[in-house]
């Protein structure tokens, strides 16, 4: 059966997740990658520009949103990430030596039932993604051509 996928040609491969716009769950790069216009490419080669100039002006703009978005996405999984290993494999390790903030938010909340604890450390993890977005939008947009 033929799946549409986000840039509209029709894919025969059903077997693959898509989520509800179509599109892959484990392709960071979406379909607006450089092989898909050689014309700029093209008109780049025929003004005599080299391989790094072709790279600098034409490839790097064009992939800076999606950069952008998984600089963002990785720097929140990362202050969010741990919890299923930890949880899973050591249930915080020895001594405590592998919980991490959302094993420990969990544990507050449904192990020692201190659950006005554990919101205010999950509110505080919330200031602090939200600030570290904040900063890469500051600083990380001013690179990011749309």
């Amino acid at each position: 059966m033929a799946v549409q996928s986000c840039v509209g040609e029709a894919r025969t491969d059903a077997d693959e997740p898509l989520d509800l716009h179509g599109r892959d769950h484990d392709d960071p790069v979406p379909r607006r990658a450089p092989e898909h216009q050689p014309e700029l490419y093209e008109a780049a080669s025929i003004d005599g520009a080299s391989q790094w100039q072709r790279f600098r002006f034409i490839t790097w703009p064009v992939l800076t949103p999606t950069t952008f978005f998984i600089f963002v996405m990785s720097c929140i999984g990362g202050l969010q990430g741990g919890f299923d290993m930890a949880f899973v494999m050591t249930k915080g390790g020895p001594a405590g030596a592998t919980t991490t903030i959302m094993y420990h938010i969990f544990n507050n909340a449904l192990t020692w039932n201190k659950m006005g604890y554990a919101a205010s450390m999950a509110w505080f993890l919330f200031v602090i993604i939200l600030g570290v977005t904040l900063i890469n939008w500051r600083y990380g947009g001013r690179v990011v051509h749309y």
